[in-house]
């Protein structure tokens, strides 16, 4: 039985007897480890959220303290007076009626503008597949690059194309916007302070390029002027609407909150200009403390006051925002889509967002390597809202700020 005539079975029995020592020795090894090494179990995500939540509060507050509304600086006198004297005509026998806040078939056709920009792929995206529910396209084509009206045209001929095919009307944005995202107040300044000749010349080539375009108009977007030069600002765009109506063309304004709403008056603009496009968003942006994009009081606040105070209700395009904002310590904040805020929300395993008067804004809190960021966005229900108020003060249409940012529920 035991009889091994060639010899191999002894080394084959030190062959797996080393083998099953070795494996011992192994399995020997790590089992110590596990009794050793701490363990690196993580807390649960509502753990998690809350931690942050409460490391947010603790940061010192921001900005000074609550003060009275500064679109209050520009509500009209005299709006009190009108409603006064609506409500004793309705003391009466008869009952003054109020108009629908909708308006009825047949009436004027709303105006549905989308701002669109040609270096995001998800912009182009969404006017494919949502031109059929606008009626006009703002693309950010036209920019002021120095005092002597010179523009730089950055138009694309695949977007020209779609919108002839969905027959939008095209109407460019031409803003005084440099390299580096810097606004380049000098550009409008020297041509507003500048001599006749030079304004129309620049006007004679504005109306040449959008004429090339075959645009329906402008749109206006300047930034940070010094208020002093209203009047001249108010005798360039007066003359640049006179040329634009002659080639059956339209001018647009936007119209900026705040400070900067000095350098237009908005009174004597109102018999020239076809639209004013109300920008009502941005209240916190990159460079302020983090809070809502666009709060139900802040919108409702600005849209009261510019649509019952300045022009015809019908004059009003109500800039809606579709966009949020990533606040981190100590850096400015980041502008993100709507798709990056649900991105954002799933990697953290958000469970709740905060929605509640009186900023009726979504936000939520989330932890990133030790580093608390707070997310403040707008979706389809904020937009909902505003477009809901917009309709009320019968406004001449609204516009979706941006294309490729929005909730798709909008």
């Amino acid at each position: 039985m035991f009889l091994d005539k060639r010899g191999k079975r002894w080394p084959r029995f030190r062959l797996l007897a080393f083998l099953g020592s070795l494996l011992l020795f192994v399995a020997g090894i790590l089992f110590v480890q596990t009794l050793v090494l701490p363990s690196s179990l993580r807390l649960p995500p509502a753990v998690e959220q809350l931690k942050s939540r409460l490391k947010a509060l603790q940061q010192p507050k921001q900005g000074s303290p609550a003060t009275k509304p500064l679109w209050l600086d520009y509500a009209k006198a005299d709006r009190d007076k009108k409603k006064t004297a609506e409500s004793t005509k309705s003391q009466g026998t008869t009952v003054v009626r109020k108009q629908p806040a909708v308006a009825a078939q047949g009436a004027v056709q709303e105006i549905r503008l989308g701002f669109y920009e040609s270096w995001d792929p998800d912009s182009l995206d969404s006017l494919k597949a949502h031109a059929d529910t606008l009626t006009h396209l703002c693309p950010d084509w036209l920019h002021l690059i120095d005092g002597s009206g010179s523009l730089k045209v950055t138009a694309d001929q695949e977007v020209v194309e779609l919108i002839h095919d969905r027959k939008l009307r095209l109407m460019p944005l031409l803003r005084n916007l440099g390299e580096g995202d810097a606004w380049q107040a000098e550009a409008v300044e020297w041509l507003i302070n500048g001599p006749e000749e030079r304004q129309q010349q620049f006007i004679k080539h504005l109306v040449d390029v959008l004429d090339n375009l075959e645009a329906g108009g402008v749109i206006l977007d300047l930034q940070q002027l010094d208020p002093s030069y209203r009047a001249n600002m108010s005798t360039l765009l007066i003359r640049l609407a006179e040329a634009l109506h002659q080639e059956e063309m339209e001018l647009w304004l936007c119209v900026p909150m705040g400070r900067e709403l000095k350098i237009f008056d908005l009174d004597l603009l109102s018999h020239h200009v076809d639209h004013f496009v109300a920008m009502l968003h941005d209240e916190h942006a990159e460079d302020d403390p983090a809070g809502p994009v666009a709060s139900l009081d802040f919108f409702k606040g600005w849209l009261t006051t510019f649509v019952e105070g300045y022009g015809k209700p019908e004059q009003w395009i109500i800039s809606q925002g579709s966009y949020g904002y990533d606040w981190s310590e100590g850096q400015a904040a980041e502008h993100i889509s709507f798709q990056d805020v649900m991105s954002r929300a799933g990697h953290t395993a958000q469970t709740v967002c905060e929605f509640r008067p009186p900023a009726s804004n979504p936000h939520f809190v989330y932890d990133d390597g030790g580093t608390v960021h707070t997310v403040w966005f707008l979706d389809a229900v904020t937009f909902l809202n505003q477009l809901q108020l917009a309709r009320e003060h019968h406004v001449g249409g609204i516009a979706v700020n941006r294309l490729g940012t929005e909730d798709p529920g909008i």
